[in-house]
């Protein structure tokens, strides 16, 4: 058999695949909710990431008018340095919040592309679901494919 008719056997055996339309359907399915799930949770994310941080900020401008006004009415040097003390170590805490908040922002995120710590992939290109003789990206099928997918085993 020549390379030629090699590649067309092996085009016709793709195009029967992608032709059976149930397990395109489903395939399309399952990638379809993946997205909009991983899409409506990085935005509710970044929703509630930044409304916390508006909310900091908001915060630090109230202190800082509230300092500016104590100047502006006369306060006495030991007020003014006890306010200044206050507004100081609260903006240091505002940052360390900043910095928690955004980890933890970065961590869901992260969950959320990933599963089990490793990047999800399509249902047809895992391990899962190389029964039937389905080749995973690696070009092996069966056993081998499961093990090497699963980190459990080595390519010899």
């Amino acid at each position: 058999m020549s390379n030629t008719e090699t590649m067309a056997d092996s085009m016709q055996s793709w195009a029967q695949k992608v032709a059976d339309t149930s397990q395109t359907r489903r395939f399309l399915g399952e990638q379809t909710e993946r997205v909009w799930r991983a899409e409506d949770e990085i935005i509710s994310g970044m929703h509630d990431y930044f409304e916390a941080w508006c909310d900091r900020r908001h915060e630090a401008a109230q202190a800082a008018m509230g300092f500016g006004k104590m100047l502006s009415d006369g306060a006495d040097q030991a007020e003014l340095a006890k306010a200044w003390s206050n507004l100081s170590a609260n903006a240091m805490k505002r940052f360390a919040e900043d910095a928690q908040a955004q980890m933890a922002f970065l961590q869901k995120m992260a969950a959320t592309v990933t599963s089990n710590g490793t990047l999800a992939m399509p249902m047809m290109m895992s391990a899962k679901f190389v029964e039937g003789g389905q080749k995973t990206l690696n070009g092996e099928t069966g056993r081998a494919a499961q093990k090497t997918a699963s980190g459990k085993g080595e390519k010899s």
